[in-house]
């Protein structure tokens, strides 16, 4: 019989199936009593804990150990095969694990696994993504593409039947066909297929686009109206998560909505450096504008910022200040901030919750690989990551991924003593470590973003592959040169930026700054995306 479990290339089973009696006794004890959802913000306690893709062989001692936020996620391929039809032994073995989590005290947060996309889906009319040079996503494009949408829906359907959504503590939400709010990899602008050019089959929810023929990197299009076409294509990937939150809490979800963002992005300052060069390839790409992203979801109930890259490396990995909240999201200061401590302060100007994940492996390739993964030192990945949240605020920090506990890489104790470890006071933690000098100079744009082959700090799959089991995997793949359309170069004297308040001190010395520079890495299942000014 063919197992359906998640597997990640090159790697041990992320989950161990159930044994026998396992499976029977958790079919038999069912769905236990609702458990309060997970907090908004961390208290005084500090950030609650969880894993990712968690094992509900060792759920209960994580529930011990004070690790009590756990992960289940789905496959649409693997439990809907053929349209319409859904495969009852994988709803029962998930249902087995689901119950498994629950029993053991677990909150469960559910990774709806749309990125897992059948083939029969994705090879729909106007079912993939289209770039401005014509190359076709292996991703599915349930961004521009509304009858995609009613497919998902009738598998959200499935899923609330099966294991009634409302009994989940959060669901993860992504830009569909990728494991985070994202477009494909590559660099390029995937708003070119039928339906983005205004066709008959673009989501009504959806603004129209407001240039349809016009292609970034080309002129003919005023500063002004390259801004309205941004916001446009940034704000096509927020109704895809206004369009799931909607789905989902009319089916009585009432959890918390865990919006997937990594990286920095483009800093919305940077924004008009990008209109300055008539949109060359780049980060922007993939949408990773989370000042656009954000500013669009205000209004729907119970949206979390998720940092699916905490501790990616990015500036330092600065954390938080008290005086955060008087910055302006333009502010020049800004550009200058991790990723975590970023995506925090966008939470906090439109008042979401915040919460988040470690880049997972192998997306520590680029910051420090194994050897920082691994390291229990205090300026070690756990050591990093926790500082961040606790600086930051976040209300719950899930580690990717639960096997490394439970395969000899990690020690379980080692996370769990950051159970009910009080918070710390915003600007009292920074860097671990102590102070340090990093000098940065930025280079021309490029960009490396997950691709289709992987995604997230969760687990993640690729796109072109639809075998039964799900896979997770990451690969960091380079933009082309934008020699041709990069943004105009800017020079500036050596500056020292700010660094964040508190007895741990970073300062970044820079030597110049050009077009936004990128980077890739992140968790279970999602890509980090980090540009540099």
């Amino acid at each position: 019989m063919m197992s359906h479990r998640p597997v990640r290339p090159g790697r041990r089973p992320v989950l161990r199936l159930l044994g026998s009696v396992g499976v029977a006794a958790a079919l038999a004890l069912g769905v236990v009593t609702v458990t309060p959802a997970l907090a908004d913000t961390a208290d005084s306690s500090g950030p609650a804990l969880g894993t990712l893709v968690t094992s509900p062989v060792h759920a209960a001692e994580e529930t011990a150990a004070g690790i009590d936020a756990g992960m289940l996620e789905l496959s649409w391929r693997s439990y809907e095969p053929q349209p319409g039809v859904f495969d009852a032994n994988y709803e029962k073995m998930m249902l087995s694990r689901y119950n498994a989590l629950r029993n053991a005290g677990m909150h469960v947060t559910l990774g709806l696994g749309l990125h897992f996309t059948p083939d029969w889906v994705r090879n729909q009319p106007n079912g993939r993504f289209v770039d401005q040079n014509g190359k076709v996503s292996a991703e599915a494009n349930l961004v521009f593409n509304n009858n995609l949408r009613t497919l998902a829906e009738a598998y959200f359907a499935r899923i609330n039947g099966a294991f009634g959504l409302s009994n989940f503590s959060a669901i993860r939400l992504t830009s569909g066909g990728l494991s985070e709010v994202l477009y494909p990899a590559g660099g390029t602008y995937w708003a070119f297929d039928a339906n983005a050019q205004n066709g008959a089959g673009l989501p009504s929810s959806m603004p129209k686009n407001p240039f349809p023929g016009w292609k970034p990197g080309t002129a003919g299009l005023t500063a002004a109206q390259m801004t309205s076409w941004v916001n446009w294509y940034v704000g096509a990937l927020a109704d895809t998560v206004r369009w799931q939150a909607k789905s989902l809490q009319a089916l009585g979800f009432t959890g918390k909505l865990q919006v997937l963002t990594p990286g920095v992005g483009v800093y919305a300052r940077k924004v008009a450096t990008w209109v300055s060069g008539n949109l060359p390839n780049g980060v922007l790409g993939v949408g990773a504008a989370w000042s656009i992203l954000y500013q669009n979801l205000v209004g729907i109930p119970n949206v979390v910022a998720y940092i699916s890259s905490v501790a990616d490396g990015s500036n330092s990995n600065v954390g938080c200040s008290t005086t955060d909240s008087s910055v302006p999201l333009n502010d020049a200061a800004t550009v200058w901030w991790s990723s975590t401590r970023w995506i925090s302060r966008i939470a906090d100007e439109y008042g979401f919750g915040k919460a988040g994940e470690n880049p997972g492996q192998p997306a520590v390739t680029n910051i420090g690989g194994t050897a920082n993964y691994l390291d229990g030192s205090s300026s070690g990945l756990m050591a990093t990551t926790m500082s961040l949240a606790r600086s930051c605020h976040l209300s719950t920090v899930y580690w990717a991924h639960d096997d490394a506990f439970w395969n000899g890489s990690i020690p379980l104790s080692r996370f769990a003593a950051y159970a009910g470890t009080p918070a710390a006071t915003p600007g009292q933690v920074t860097v671990p470590g102590g102070p340090t000098t990093t000098s940065v100079m930025a280079t021309s744009s490029s960009i490396g973003a997950t691709s289709g082959t992987a995604t997230t700090g969760s687990t993640s799959g690729s796109g072109t592959a639809a075998p039964a089991t799900a896979t997770t995997s990451r690969t960091s793949t380079a933009a082309p040169s934008t020699s041709a359309t990069t943004a105009p170069a800017t020079t500036a004297p050596a500056t020292t930026a700010p660094a964040a308040s508190g007895s741990a001190t970073t300062t970044v010395t820079v030597t110049a700054t050009t077009a936004p520079t990128t980077t890739t890495g992140s968790g279970t299942t999602s890509s980090t995306v980090v540009c540099k000014p």
